[in-house]
Formats: structure tokens, C-alpha cells, sequence
């Protein structure tokens, strides 16, 4: 059998692999999820005109054409 030790020793090397995992995971898909938070943003604005599409590219034509950014 197994002593406590080797459990420990066992469960902390599970944590940390998977802590790593994960850690890649969510830098590898940060620039997706930067991107899905401006479409989203866009979406929003583009609704408070009732313009209703969930069309990525029917989005980002509309929004570049019919809003213009203003930095204040």
C-alpha cells in the first residue's frame, strides 16, 4: 500500500500540472477573448439603435460605417 507521503507527494503534482494547463489555456486564448469583449461592446452599441444581427461581419461592417469613435 501507499503511505501518506506518496499521496501528498501525488496530489500536489496533479495540482500543479493542471495549474499549468489551465495557466497556458487562458493566455493562449486571451487575444479571443479580447476580441469577443470589443464585438460584444459593438453588438451593444449597435442594439441601442435596433439594429439586430449576431453576425460577426454584419457587426463590424455596420458598427465601422455608422459610428464614428470620439476620444474626449
Amino acid at each position: 500500500m501507499h503511505n501518506n507521503r506518496y499521496t501528498f507527494l501525488y496530489a500536489i503534482a496533479i495540482s500543479v500540472i493542471t495549474a499549468i494547463i489551465l495557466a497556458y489555456t487562458s493566455e493562449s486564448l486571451k487575444p479571443q477573448q479580447e476580441a469577443n469583449y470589443a464585438l460584444d461592446t459593438k453588438s451593444n452599441i449597435l442594439k441601442s439603435v435596433l439594429f439586430s444581427s449576431i453576425d460577426k461581419k454584419e457587426i463590424e461592417k455596420a458598427y465601422s460605417e455608422s459610428v464614428q469613435e470620439l476620444v474626449t
